[in-house]
């Protein structure tokens, strides 16, 4: 019986002691926001696309999309997407509002917690 017991211990630790492939993963996502482009002005009214794509080595987690009046830091559009895969195609809008300018921000996370972000700001005349 005892045996059996350290037996069962042995293989019980040498399963939990393992490290996880994510713990390997020292990259962070790579993100390339190809519209809006940076610092960019639009027409009220008009529709803002986001586009661009996100890949990862091993597994993108997360991908966040925050729209933000960049003047008062206010949140306005909080986007959520979880593609468990290495590549994921971004295509997101919103309508632009006179008097705003966004910060548009992409964040994505790896299930490493490796993360990446990149931010473009968009002026409306």
């Amino acid at each position: 019986m005892k045996l059996l017991f350290i037996l069962l211990s042995i293989c019980l630790l040498s399963t939990t002691c393992k490290k996880s492939s994510a713990d390997d993963d020292k990259e962070i996502p790579v993100i390339v926001l190809t519209a809006p482009v940076n610092n960019s002005t639009v027409t009220a009214g008009n529709t803002v696309n986001i586009t661009g794509h996100v890949t990862d080595n091993k597994n993108i987690y997360m991908i966040h999309v925050h729209i933000s009046d960049l003047t008062t830091g206010r949140l306005l559009i909080d986007i959520h997407r979880y593609p468990n895969s290495t590549h994921y195609n971004l295509a997101e809008n919103f309508t632009a509002t006179a008097g705003i300018t966004y910060q548009v921000q992409v964040r994505a996370r790896d299930n490493a917690a490796n993360e990446a972000v990149v931010t473009h700001n968009v002026s409306v005349n």
